[in-house]
């Protein structure tokens, strides 16, 4: 765009870009603005991320903390350049309500990867109805428990993408044994090994839709139990009840008996069959990567 502009000036035609130059446009990263939000310690609490343009920009924080995870499709749409990539959007909501206290807030600019500050820290104070109640050790407590819960939901949630991912490769390569003339009986039946230990797997996580049918009360879970536990502390900043601490410590103890097999059948049985299945010239399946003969 420099260019184009120095060559109208001159009153010379626009040099036409190249195919390196129109790629290197087009990769390049969008220009951002970040509301960067810091506690009393000076750690950082929260960054909210907003691609960058003309005009009046408001940047709303919803008073919690980042998730646990992102999905593939994190990026926001494109913004700024010419075809360009765009700022990197969002904020990864979806945490915990923070903490009542003091914190900063501070303001910057993101362009071709490079931050810089425009608006230094200014103080505010976040507050909460009936946090004079919370004593000291309430306080403590309830941060240790928010540290737990954040650990043990980003467990729950690549355990459950590893075992959806297995399910659905093994599902797949059920269907392939079946067609494949290549396939042979210990290749089946190794395959349908598999599949039952994932399907008891999910079970344990997830259970099934007998109660529904059945007309009973749904069954408690390993991920209803986590769920649960991390819902009283994400919906408010108080003291969750003991009943409620007693069933996550139960969700993360099922959890933690779960992962095990899972990491047996998902990272070891599997990829053992698929390399047989290559072997015995079986046709592709998802997840495997091919190999040139």
């Amino acid at each position: 765009e420099e260019a184009e502009a120095e060559a109208r000036k001159k009153g010379e035609n626009p040099p036409f870009p190249t195919a390196e130059q129109l790629r290197a446009e087009a990769d390049e990263e969008g220009a951002s603005l970040i509301a960067t939000i810091t506690d009393t310690k000076g750690q950082i609490v929260r960054r909210l991320i907003q691609p960058m343009s003309a005009g009046l920009r408001k940047i709303t924080w919803d008073l919690r903390m980042p998730g646990t995870s992102v999905g593939l499709a994190g990026s926001a749409p494109a913004a700024g350049g010419r075809g360009g990539r765009g700022g990197r959007g969002g904020g990864g909501g979806g945490g915990f309500i923070v903490m009542p206290g003091e914190y900063k807030v501070a303001l910057s600019k993101r362009i071709a990867g490079v931050e810089t500050e425009l608006v230094k820290p200014v103080g505010f104070k976040v507050a909460l109805e009936g946090e004079e109640r919370l004593s000291a050790t309430e306080r403590s407590t309830i941060q240790n428990l928010r540290e737990k819960v954040t650990r043990v939901q980003k467990s729950l949630t690549a355990t459950l993408e590893v075992l959806e991912n297995a399910q659905g490769r093994i599902g797949a390569i059920r269907s392939a044994l079946d067609q494949s003339p290549a396939a042979t009986v210990d290749l089946r039946k190794e395959a349908a090994t598999i599949e039952k230990s994932l399907e008891d797997i999910a079970f344990s996580l997830r259970g099934d839709d007998m109660s529904s049918i059945l007309v009973e009360p749904s069954q408690m879970t390993t991920v209803r139990r986590i769920q649960d536990g991390a819902f009283a502390l994400l919906g408010s900043s108080l003291m969750p009840t003991k009943t409620r601490i007693e069933t996550l410590n139960i969700g993360i103890e099922e959890l933690t008996a779960i992962l095990p097999k899972l990491r047996i059948a998902a990272l070891e049985q599997l990829p053992k069959l698929e390399k047989a299945l290559d072997a015995a010239g079986v046709m592709h399946t998802p997840g495997r990567l091919p190999r040139i003969p």
